[in-house]
């Protein structure tokens, strides 16, 4: 019985399966690869320009947003903790992000939108409504983009909204990184050169970074898992459509905030309302997506605890919520040896995903890795 729960959990979640992203039979390979290329192309030409005439902007926007990512890089894989995304598919979305969105959809869609409305209702309200109007939509459709086809290059691992949800931050990380990068440089540009500006930029984007586009494509992506559903999770179109229209309501919001703010005393409450909302809204989505993979952790390390290597209290803690595996470490009267031991089990876990829930050597050795990772 607790076999066939774990040859369950590991068949439905996906957890050890390899991503390919080199499919020469699948069309999403190809319409990926040249929309990379193509947004490759875009972006070499500007970082061609900004070398030339604002190098210095550039290499600072480059130094500190490539810092900020590495951080945000690390807290999406922390929070990642159950049957986690494969590194090589959080990199495709990631490149995705930074490449292909920006450059082949983002740069050219909002100067083509931005410049009808100029057309159409004036330059001042193109300078005040125009980009937010025109980003949320062309954005995060880019953005979402990228996790659609990612999910048709690897059906197997992107089994559940929390899947949405991690593989949307990294795809909505890319895109903001990559932005970042280029306000840096273009904010020196509008200041004649000056490097001071692009710090003062710098300084803004990094302070405004978490009610952001990874946020943004990270609450779309679990929408869109929701709208098409998967073998294990029924689709819930209203909640999915919700969701990704959430994403695109709260960055026009944010981009609006000047205009709708204007000249008064109240410009802070808007994007700190945004900013609020969003975060709530995540946190509802993280909170509510975790089960299911919580399940498949508790279901991957039964035949463990009937086998004496994993406790019950333990499997409680690596299957928990993040407060109740906190909970239990400090419970515990050698923290750090806890922490260790939970440490050898999470690893554990994920060879027995490898290995198809085999009895194989490496399984072996990770278990034996728990048992010394409790001695003293």
């Amino acid at each position: 019985m607790l076999a066939e729960g774990r040859r369950r959990a590991i068949e439905q979640s996906g957890w050890g399966e390899e991503f390919r992203l080199v499919q020469p039979h699948n069309l999403a390979f190809w319409v990926y690869c040249l929309l990379v290329v193509a947004g490759g192309y875009v972006l070499a030409g500007q970082i061609s320009i900004a070398l030339a005439a604002y190098s210095g902007a550039l290499i600072q926007g480059v130094i500190s947003f490539a810092l900020l990512g590495a951080a945000y890089l690390w807290y999406i894989h922390y929070e990642d903790r159950y049957t986690t995304v494969p590194r090589k598919l959080a990199a495709a979305g990631f490149v995705w992000g930074f490449v292909a969105a920006t450059g082949a959809f983002a740069l050219l869609a909002n100067d083509a939108v931005m410049s009808l409305y100029s057309k159409r209702f004036g330059a001042s309200f193109a300078f005040d409504w125009g980009a937010a109007l025109a980003a949320p939509i062309d954005e995060e459709l880019a953005k979402g983009a990228g996790v659609l086809l990612l999910l048709v290059l690897a059906p197997g691992l992107v089994r559940s909204p929390f899947d949405g949800l991690i593989l949307g931050a990294f795809v909505g990380l890319g895109f903001q990184i990559s932005e970042d990068i280029s306000y840096a440089w273009i904010g020196a540009a509008n200041a004649f050169g000056e490097v001071a500006a692009a710090q003062t930029t710098i300084v803004v984007r990094i302070l405004a970074s978490i009610p952001s586009h990874w946020m943004y494509t990270a609450v779309f992506g679990a929408g869109l898992v929701w709208f098409i559903g998967r073998p294990d999770v029924p689709a819930r179109k209203g909640l999915g459509a919700g969701l990704m229209l959430t994403a695109m309501l709260m960055h026009g919001l944010w981009d609006a905030s000047a205009a709708i703010a204007g000249n008064s005393v109240f410009g802070g409450i808007v994007p700190t309302a945004v900013a609020a909302i969003l975060i709530s809204v995540f946190a509802w989505v993280y909170t509510t997506t975790q089960p299911l993979e919580r399940e498949w952790m508790r279901d991957l390390m039964a035949p463990e605890v009937a086998q004496g290597v994993v406790t019950p209290a333990e499997l409680g803690a690596l299957a928990g919520t993040r407060s109740q595996l906190r909970s239990y470490v400090r419970t515990q009267l050698d923290r750090r040896r806890a922490e260790r031991v939970l440490g050898a089990e999470t690893e554990l876990a994920h060879q027995i995903a490898r290995d198809g829930g085999a009895e194989t050597a490496a399984v072996r050795r990770s278990r034996a890795a728990v048992l010394e990772a409790r001695t003293p």
